[in-house]
C-alpha cells in the first residue's frame, strides 16, 4: 500500500494528564525527545491554558521542534485557550492550534445544553478565530468530542463539520471518546464522515481503550480512510487508555503498510515510559509485555523452535528485532543502566555541573537516588556544603591507619578505616539508648552522611600512604565532594576534577546487584551500624 499513516502522538496530553503524578517540564522533555527519535510526525504538547505550568512547557518544547514535526496544543473552542495556544506554539516551524466541542447528544443535552445549532456557530467561530491567529503555514484541527456517540444525529454532525471545514480546519479528528459499541460501527461513521468532505481535509482517529478494541479500530480506521492516527506510548491515557501506538505500527506493517516510525526504537521507549509513569507493564501485554514472546505449552515451543529461523514464526507475530527487541538484555537497549528511570546520557543533561561543558556533580546523583526528584543547582551546593562540613575524620582513626604497614592492601586499610570510625555511630548510640523502630531512619542517615563525606579523605590518605610521600591534604571548602577526592590525593586540576565526577557517577550503578552491595544489605539487615555494613560491601569487594 502507497499510503502511509500520519503518527500523531498524544502522551504529552492525554497520557500526561491521567498519569497520578504528571511529568514536569524536564520530565516531559525527555519524553517529546524519544518521540523525535521514535519519528512521529505530530505531536500534542499539551493543554496550555489548562495552567502556567503547562503553557511554560507547551512553549518550552515547541522551540524545540525541528522542522519536520507538527507541534499542536489542545484549545477549547474559546479564545482564552485558543490565544494560550498561539502564544505557546508560536517558534513551531510547523504550529496547529487542535480546538473541539462537543456534537453528540448526551453532550449536547446535558453537559452543553445547547443544541447543535448553536454549537455549530461556537465551533466555527472557533476555528476561524484560530485560523486568523496562526501564521500562513499553520493549520487548525477541529475535533466534535464523542464523535463515536453521534450515531443519533450523524448526518446534522456531517452537515456541522462540512461548515466548519470552510471555516478553515484542515484536520477533523473523530474520537471514539467512550468506548461502547464493536469496532464496525465507529469504522462505519469513520467512512461516511471521509466520504462527505473534501479529499483534502485530513481524517484523523483519536480512540480510548474502554472494552479493550482501541488498536483495532484505529487500523481499521486506517484502511478506512483516516489517515492521522492519535496514539500514546504505552497506551497511556485517561480511564483505560488511549490506541497503543506500538500495537498499531506492527499491525499496519504485519499489514503491508509503510510505517513511517524508527520501529526498533519502540521497547526501550516503552521501558522509559513505564519507569517514568510509573505505570508497569502487564507481563501479557501485546508487544512489550515480559511474557509476549514466551512460550509454555509443549505443541507452541515445538512450533516456536522448528520456525524460529523465520521472519514470523509459527506462534510468533512478529520479529522481537523489529522492535528492538532483544530477550537477553534485560536493560534499556540503548541507555543502559538507569537511576530512577534517568539513564546516564539524561543525567548528563539534567543534573547540575560546575560548568555547561562539565560532568554532573555526584551529589545531584544522591540528591535524585535519595529523594526521586531532580535536585536544583542549590541542592547540590548544599550537599557539598554539608559532606565538607561532614568530613573531619576522628584523630584515632588517622592513628590507628600509621600504625598499618604501609605494604598492606589498600582495600585491607580502607574497610579497617571504616570500622574504626563506628565509634562516632549515632545509630549505634541511639539503638543502646531504646531508640524506637520508627525512628532508626533518622540516626541511620546522620551515620551515612557522615560515612559519605569521610569516606574520601580516608580513601585518598591510604592512597598517598601507599603510593606517595604519606602526607595528609586537607579537604579544600571551596570544592565538590569529587573534586575534593581528587584534591586530597594530589591532583589539582580540572580535568582530572571533571573525571572523578564522571567515575563517581558511573560507579553509583554498583548499589544494585554485585557481592559488595548483597552483603552491604545483608550485614545492614541485622542491624549492624553503616560503618560494619559498608566496610563489610567493601571486603566483598577486595578479592583475594
Amino acid at each position: 500500500m502507497n499510503r502511509q499513516p500520519f503518527f500523531y502522538d498524544v502522551t504529552l496530553r492525554d497520557g500526561n494528564q491521567a498519569l497520578k503524578k504528571p511529568w514536569n517540564t524536564q520530565e516531559k522533555e525527555i519524553i517529546f525527545k524519544r518521540l523525535l527519535k521514535l519519528g512521529v510526525q505530530g505531536i500534542e504538547v499539551g493543554f496550555s491554558g489548562a495552567s502556567d505550568m503547562d503553557f511554560e512547557a507547551c512553549a518550552y518544547l515547541a522551540n524545540l521542534a525541528p522542522e519536520n514535526v507538527v507541534i499542536s496544543g489542545l484549545a477549547r473552542a474559546v479564545k482564552y485557550d485558543i490565544d494560550k495556544v498561539a502564544q505557546a506554539i508560536k517558534n513551531a516551524p510547523k504550529p496547529r492550534i487542535h480546538t473541539f466541542i462537543a456534537m453528540n447528544p448526551i453532550g449536547l443535552e446535558h453537559v452543553l445544553k445547547k443544541p447543535l445549532s448553536e454549537v455549530k456557530k461556537i465551533a466555527i467561530e472557533a476555528v476561524s478565530y484560530a485560523k486568523s491567529v496562526l501564521p500562513e503555514y499553520g493549520e487548525v484541527q477541529f475535533t466534535p468530542e464523542h464523535f463515536g456517540d453521534c450515531r443519533e444525529n450523524l448526518d446534522e454532525v456531517i452537515d456541522a463539520v462540512k461548515d466548519v471545514v470552510k471555516a478553515g480546519a484542515k484536520i477533523i479528528n473523530l474520537p471514539n471518546t467512550v468506548e461502547r459499541f464493536r469496532p464496525m460501527e465507529f469504522i462505519k461513521m469513520v467512512e461516511k464522515m471521509r466520504n462527505a468532505l473534501p479529499e483534502d481535509v485530513i481524517i484523523a482517529v483519536h480512540c480510548h481503550n474502554d472494552l479493550g478494541m482501541a488498536s483495532a479500530t484505529t487500523v481499521e480506521s486506517f484502511f478506512a480512510g483516516a489517515d492521522q492516527l492519535e496514539c500514546s506510548l504505552n497506551g497511556l491515557g485517561e480511564r483505560a487508555g488511549n490506541t497503543n501506538m506500538y500495537e498499531v505500527a506492527v499491525a499496519l506493517y504485519n499489514s503491508g503498510v509503510d510505517v513511517p516510525l524508527n520501529m526498533e526504537k519502540i521497547y526501550g521507549t516503552s521501558l522509559r515510559v513505564s519507569e517514568m509513569a510509573n505505570v508497569p507493564i502487564w507481563e501479557k501485554a501485546p508487544i512489550i509485555g515480559a511474557d509476549a514472546l514466551a512460550h509454555r505449552s509443549g505443541i507452541h515451543q515445538d512450533g516456536a523452535v522448528k520456525t524460529k529461523h523465520l521472519e514470523k514464526g509459527a506462534y510468533r507475530a512478529f520479529n522481537p528485532s523489529l522492535i528492538g527487541r532483544n530477550e537477553a538484555e534485560k536493560l534499556d537497549p540503548e541507555n543502559g543502566i538507569r537511576y530512577r528511570g534517568y539513564s546516564i546520557s539524561e543525567l548528563q543533561e539534567l543534573l547540575p555541573k560546575k560548568s555547561p561543558e562539565g560532568e554532573p556533580l555526584p551529589e545531584g546523583l544522591f540528591y535524585l537516588m535519595l529523594l526521586g526528584e531532580l535536585p536544583t543547582p542549590q541542592d547540590v551546593d548544599f550537599l557539598s556544603k554539608e559532606w565538607y562540613n561532614r568530613s573531619h575524620v576522628p584523630y584515632h582513626v588517622i592513628k590507628v591507619l600509621e600504625a598499618m604497614p604501609t605494604t598492606a592492601k589498600p582495600m585491607t586499610q580502607f574497610s579497617t578505616g571504616i570500622i574504626s570510625m563506628a565509634t562516632d555511630s549515632i545509630f549505634q548510640k541511639a539503638h543502646r539508648a531504646g531508640i524506637s523502630k520508627n525512628d532508626y531512619w533518622d540516626t541511620t542517615y546522620e551515620d551515612v552522611m557522615n560515612l559519605i563525606a569521610r569516606l574520601p579523605v580516608i580513601a585518598a590518605y591510604i592512597y598517598r600512604r601507599s603510593f606517595k610521600d604519606g602526607s595528609f591534604i586537607e579537604p579544600d571548602r571551596d570544592l565538590d565532594w569529587a573534586a575534593n577526592f581528587a584534591h586530597m590525593m594530589g591532583y589539582d586540576d580540572e580535568e582530572v576534577y571533571r573525571l572523578f565526577r564522571m567515575y563517581m557517577n558511573i560507579h553509583a550503578d554498583h548499589e544494585g546487584g554485585n557481592v559488595s552491595a548483597h552483603a552491604t544489605h545483608l550485614v545492614g539487615s541485622a542491624l549492624s551500624n553503616p560503618y560494619y555494613s559498608y566496610a563489610a560491601g567493601m571486603l566483598g569487594l577486595a578479592g583475594p
